[in-house]
């Protein structure tokens, strides 16, 4: 019975050759992926997470003021879904001006709101488990059709965006929050360096077990992080990256869900990759066949 519903609820997720966005085959995703599909009106569901009681799957234990609202797509309530929103206890100040947007999940999400003035919006994902910690002043964006082991997210005072149909292997770690200063001595009078995380995964990107992602890391469509690797700066598009700190291992390689055969992720993504190379001028900069460098900072 359970996989039935399963199988029924996954079909119904949205996933086209055409919506996979314009970045594919860039050397670099540059900051840009496809955003999450958005939640149509005629099917939006709210909540305020400051006074009211929720659905079944929605364990709410955060001390939340105003504006703080909940919205998912009541067209696709999961009896897999299981959505815990927390703060933490020793701040007693209620967050404020927070937004949680859910498209559609089969798995565990807790989001701990650190911070305030935070957005997190997660598209049409199939099985995705994750701890996202939401500090100040940040967005986090997840693509559809995502899938996650378990990966732990941390946000401050920056943005992280994923791609659709990323692959997220278990206990990975992507960290772009900035939780202490940095502080310039070497002038007559200190000051702090200003800083703002902005992390990025295109589109079909599979990272690892136990992969480390941080900082201002971009990773460009179609790649490969291995496991236990550590990335902070750029990994091209289409290329097999890992060790520590992540090293480009293979060029013009991309990957599939299934061990023996194309899936249709896999076709999803080769079909906008080769129209993207199709619309490029010729002459355009393409990224040059490498057998192994460090990535860039």
């Amino acid at each position: 019975m359970l996989s039935r519903m399963r199988s029924a609820f996954s079909s119904r997720l949205p996933l086209s050759h055409n919506s996979i966005g314009p970045t594919l085959g860039k050397a670099t995703v540059d900051g840009v992926c496809t955003p999450p599909t958005p939640i149509p009106n005629e099917h939006r569901a709210t909540l305020d997470l400051s006074s009211e009681t929720g659905p079944d799957w929605l364990v709410n234990e955060g001390n939340f003021g105003e504006n703080c609202v909940l919205a998912w797509d009541r067209r696709y309530e999961s009896p897999e879904l299981r959505l815990r929103v927390t703060s933490p206890r020793a701040r007693k100040q209620p967050r404020r001006d927070v937004r949680i947007e859910i498209g559609s999940v089969i798995g565990g999400v807790h989001v701990n709101v650190i911070g305030m003035s935070s957005t997190l919006r997660i598209g049409y994902c199939k099985r995705f488990n994750c701890n996202i910690d939401l500090g100040m002043d940040s967005l986090v964006e997840i693509g559809d059709d995502c899938t996650a082991g378990s990966v732990r997210m941390m946000t401050a005072r920056g943005v992280m965006r994923i791609g659709r149909d990323c692959m997220i292997s278990g206990q990975v770690i992507a960290n772009a929050g900035i939780h202490h200063a940095l502080v310039d001595i070497a002038a007559a009078t200190p000051k702090v360096v200003p800083q703002r995380m902005n992390m990025a995964f295109g589109d079909h990107v599979w990272l690892g077990q136990s992969s480390y992602i941080v900082g201002k890391a971009q990773i460009g469509s179609g790649s490969v992080i291995g496991a236990a690797s550590i990335v902070a700066g750029r990994v091209p598009a289409n290329a097999v990256a890992v060790g520590n700190p992540a090293v480009v291992k293979k060029t013009d390689i991309t990957w599939a869900r299934e061990p023996d055969r194309m899936d249709e992720g896999f076709d999803a993504y080769m079909s906008a990759y080769q129209q993207s190379h199709a619309n490029t001028p010729s002459g355009a900069e393409q990224v040059p066949p490498t057998t192994e460098r460090t990535v860039s900072r």
